[in-house]
């Protein structure tokens, strides 16, 4: 019985304990930040891109120092000292980077006359290429997707610089356009294409292709690859990415034949006369 009566205080104890109301710490309030807005300003000189390399210096800054902490900290006024001389290896000095003209990337414009029932296309194509290689190109290698498919692709129309161009080669996914004359660094060309797109049922795997309710235009322009030490362009494998692409800015026209179609693209849509416009 004594033990009995021993359990029940302890556990009478326990629950009145854990039963006793809990009062936070107050909280002090802060005030909360302002927050600032950057108007960009039009008319600003251009500057230097921001994750361009610091130039380097021999400024040392010497680092805060404490004292550690099973040090006591004296409350005497500190007698003043000097700081220790730092030695170090000065960086290399970096030359300053050279301002890249705004239009420096490859321009593409579109115009793309679009048949949704009949899966097919019509486009012109016109690329505006500086050649930023620093080599002289005796050719250009541009990748056409489409013209993996059988019967996709149709190249109706190529032209540099107004001239009709009668050498170059159409393998696969390779054009090879040879120039008659080379280009050379820092010079500009433009090429100009006409051709029509029949466009295949889209698998499973695939990413191009029309299905019953959309379609899918996957890499569905020639575009020219980037030249590091020479043309890169990879043959296409089972899965994964196989293209590379250098930066570039777009212009995508679009007339499309229903009304009904919705365009889902990476850019907003723009009126231009009987086209729908997309810049990037």
């Amino acid at each position: 019985m004594t033990r009995k009566i021993w359990l029940f205080c302890l556990l009478l104890v326990w629950t009145i304990s854990s039963c006793a109301p809990f009062h936070p710490a107050p909280v002090s309030s802060l005030p909360n930040p302002d927050f600032v807005l950057v108007t960009a300003n039009p008319n600003a000189s251009p500057t230097p891109t921001p994750f361009q390399p610091a130039p380097a210096t021999d400024t040392l800054i010497p680092s805060a120092t404490f004292p550690p902490t099973d040090t006591p900290v004296s409350t005497d006024t500190p007698t003043a000292t000097s700081l220790p001389t730092n030695t170090f290896t000065p960086a290399p000095t970096i030359p300053p980077a050279t301002p890249v003209p705004a239009n420096v990337r490859t321009q593409y414009t579109f115009y793309v006359t679009l048949d949704y029932a009949g899966h097919s296309a019509g486009v012109d194509e016109t690329i505006v290429y500086s050649n930023t290689t620093g080599q002289s190109l005796s050719n250009v290698i541009l990748a056409v997707e489409p013209n993996l498919w059988s019967n996709c692709f149709s190249l109706n129309v190529l032209k540099q610089d107004g001239a009709a161009v009668t050498n170059y080669s159409l393998n696969g996914q390779r054009l090879t356009i040879n120039l008659a004359q080379p280009l050379q660094p820092g010079t500009i060309t433009t090429f100009t294409l006409n051709y029509n797109l029949t466009l295949p049922p889209k698998s499973y795997e695939g990413t191009f292709g029309y299905l019953g309710y959309q379609i899918n235009l996957t890499d569905w322009y020639p575009f020219i690859v980037p030249y590091i030490g020479g043309w890169v362009l990879h043959d296409p494998w089972a899965f994964g990415e196989h293209l590379v692409y250098d930066a570039a800015d777009y212009d995508v026209n679009v007339k499309v034949n229903d009304p009904n179609v919705i365009v889902a693209a990476s850019g907003l849509a723009e009126t231009n006369g009987d086209w729908t416009r997309y810049r990037l």
